[in-house]
């Protein structure tokens, strides 16, 4: 990492990783965790290293729990301190959201051609997201929408077909991810200045 993680009470830390230079510490990793696939093994690994560093805690130790919608979350026994968190990845990048303020969703993308990307927005966009889309044309506003859409989701603890309605404040913001990619964080809540860090390989 670059830098040791300080407590992010009021900004959302988000981590980028470049997959390819880290190494997976298959020692932090829960029995259950270690049957799961390379993947899940290295990010869950760095999401483990990084949650324990910022609560000063061995990672290993630390104890996940799962909303209905399978979200993982922190188990905070005995300090209390509440610490939201949410990992997103694809292909080779990796992104991990860490803030105290309140429940976090983070979504990347590799920007590719969409078959049928109009039908696909006027299903899950609103009319005015439709309506911002047309104005531009094309693979990188199409997936701005989809990853603010999913972080949100994320954020929510919700799947992709979540019920319409909800009165749930959720801010989001579309942040820079690298070359090719198209990244979001949302926030429950008034967005808080997203502060993006490096993770050294390791």
């Amino acid at each position: 990492m670059s830098g040791e993680p300080d407590w992010p009470q009021s900004e959302v830390h988000l981590w980028r990783i470049d997959l390819r230079e880290v190494s997976t510490d298959v020692s932090v990793l829960s029995p259950m965790e270690r049957a799961k696939s390379l993947r899940f093994q290295q990010t869950r690994s760095l999401l483990r290293r990084l949650l324990g560093s910022t609560l000063n805690q061995p990672p290993e130790s630390l104890q996940f729990e799962y909303g209905t919608a399978g979200k993982p979350l922190l188990s905070l026994e005995p300090s209390g301190k509440s610490l939201f968190f949410n990992l997103s990845h694809t292909n080779e990048v990796a992104l991990i959201a860490v803030t105290a303020s309140s429940e976090v969703g983070v979504d990347i993308e590799h920007i590719r051609p969409v078959t049928h990307a109009e039908k696909i927005a006027r299903r899950f966009f609103s009319p005015s997201e439709v309506a911002w889309l047309a104005e531009e044309p094309g693979e990188k506003r199409f997936f701005q929408l989809w990853t603010r859409k999913e972080a949100t989701l994320k954020a929510q603890g919700a799947g992709l077909f979540v019920p319409a309605g909800s009165s749930m404040l959720i801010s989001t913001v579309n942040v820079e991810a690298g070359k090719g990619y198209a990244a979001a964080v949302a926030l429950c809540g008034p967005m808080l200045p997203v502060r993006v860090r490096d993770w050294n390989s390791g």
